[in-house]
C-alpha cells in the first residue's frame, strides 16, 4: 500500500519533479543546457532514492513474509516494474529534443502503457480478493517456466 500510496501522491503532486527542481535550483545546475541535463538528473537521483527506500521496505516485508506472500510480491514487483518502465520512458528520452510529434506519441505510450499496467494491477488485486489470497496461478511462475515445465525460481 505505501508504494501504490507514493505511486499516487508523486503523480496527482509532481513530488519528484517540485523536489528536482528545488534541489537543482539550490545546488545551481543550468537548466540551459542542450539536454537539461541538471534538472533531469536531480528529479531521477530523487525518483532513485525514494525508490531505494521503498525498495527497502518492500524488501523486508518479502523476506518475513509467508510462502504465499512471496510469490503474490513477484507478481506485484513485475508489475510495478512495467508501470516503472512506462512512468520514466517520457522522463529520460524528452531532454532529447526529439520534437513535437515524437514526444506527443511518447507521452501517449507512457501515459496508456502506464493506465494498461494499472488495470493488470487492479484485474489481478481483484483477482487475490475473490479467492482469499490465493491465485490458482502466478504471472513469474508463467514467465520463467523453462520448456520442460520447470520453474527456476524455487
Amino acid at each position: 500500500m505505501l508504494v501504490f500510496t507514493y505511486f499516487f501522491l508523486d503523480d496527482a503532486l509532481l513530488i519528484h519533479q517540485k523536489v528536482g527542481d528545488h534541489l537543482s535550483s539550490i545546488f545551481m545546475f543550468n537548466h540551459a543546457t542542450i539536454l537539461d541535463f541538471g534538472s533531469r538528473f536531480v528529479q531521477l537521483a530523487v525518483l532513485a532514492i525514494t525508490g531505494l527506500f521503498l525498495l527497502t521496505i518492500v524488501a523486508w516485508a518479502y523476506f518475513h513474509g509467508h510462502h504465499e506472500y512471496r510469490k503474490t510480491s513477484k507478481d506485484i514487483l513485475l508489475f510495478i516494474a512495467a508501470l516503472v518502465f512506462f512512468g520514466l520512458l517520457v522522463d529520460i528520452v524528452a531532454p532529447l529534443q526529439l520534437g513535437q510529434t515524437a514526444l506527443f506519441t511518447l507521452g501517449l505510450i507512457e501515459d496508456s502503457g502506464e493506465l494498461m499496467v494499472l488495470s493488470f494491477i487492479l484485474c489481478y488485486v481483484f483477482l487475490l480478493a475473490i479467492r482469499k489470497g490465493r491465485p490458482n496461478l502466478f504471472l513469474h511462475e508463467l514467465m520463467f517456466k523453462s520448456k520442460l515445465g520447470v520453474v527456476f525460481d524455487q
